[in-house]
């Protein structure tokens, strides 16, 4: 397979997404939704595993969370530090947001807390076994 080189803009709030490629695979089209972008992307190696992690899925959440509320991310960073007493910085969000690995169980249980956690329902996979 020839190499291909994709740069990828994705505007979450408008849900437009817009590509510049220098080669696409053969047979392969430039992605016009979501869901043609999400297929593109599995099909990279490694992709699938990121996009699924449990770091990629917590920034998803807290980022729609965050939306929903109306918040910077500046904000919720203030907001966290008020309701926990402890310190909370703007880049942790992003990080957050960003699905940084490196982000420890307290960091989330404290955001979570923050913006209102009542539950947390987890799905698998059926044929992960």
């Amino acid at each position: 397979m020839d190499k291909v080189v994709l740069c990828l803009a994705i505007f979450p709030i408008s849900g437009e997404i817009r590509t510049n490629t220098s080669e696409w695979v053969t047979g392969m089209s430039n992605p016009k939704n979501h869901e043609d972008l999400m297929d593109l992307l599995e099909s990279v190696p490694g992709v699938k595993e990121t996009v699924y992690s449990f770091s990629s899925i917590m920034g998803k959440a807290i980022y729609q969370r965050r939306l929903a509320l109306k918040l910077a991310q500046g904000e919720l960073a203030q907001h966290v530090q008020h309701v926990t007493e402890e310190p909370m910085d703007q880049s942790v969000i992003s990080r957050i947001e960003g699905g940084s690995r490196e982000i420890t169980s307290e960091t989330y249980d404290r955001v979570l807390r923050a913006i209102g956690l009542k539950d947390l329902e987890l799905k698998f996979d059926s044929d992960a076994l």
